[in-house]
């Protein structure tokens, strides 16, 4: 499991809407362990899949090249606005699928591709996506 910090410090400030450090960082605290708690609660079930650390990765990681997946937490919600914004069942997939919720920082931006490999780039999308190697 990997977790960006400066991600999300930035997004529950933002979200949070306040400007003290003490408040973002208890919300920070929160969405971490509210997400970790999230990812392990299979652990809590008996079963033949959750009998140790090692199955789990497995199960959650389910192909070797899926060892990057995305943990979703929406709705992103904090006990002091849960009064003056309440989550309801129609928001919910519009605040998930939010481009502002996706934030992922990275490294400098990519050198354009020549021509010929976009060309076969949007070649493979219009066939529905394929590998090109596969």
């Amino acid at each position: 499991m990997v977790l960006d910090k400066k991600v999300l410090y930035e997004t529950t400030s933002a979200s949070a809407r306040t400007s003290s450090p003490c408040a973002a960082s208890v919300t920070f605290s929160h969405v971490i362990s509210a997400t970790m708690s999230g990812v392990t609660c299979c652990l809590c079930f008996s079963g033949q899949l959750n009998s140790d650390l090692r199955r789990l990765a497995v199960n959650l990681i389910p192909f070797p090249r899926l060892h990057f997946f995305m943990v979703g937490f929406a709705p992103l919600t904090f006990r002091g606005l849960l009064e003056i914004s309440r989550p309801d069942c129609a928001r919910t997939p519009k605040i998930d699928m939010g481009r502002q919720e996706h934030d992922v920082h990275r490294g400098p931006a990519p050198r354009l591709l020549p021509d010929g490999v976009r060309h076969v780039l949007r070649q493979d999308e219009q066939q529905g996506g394929g590998r090109a190697d596969a």
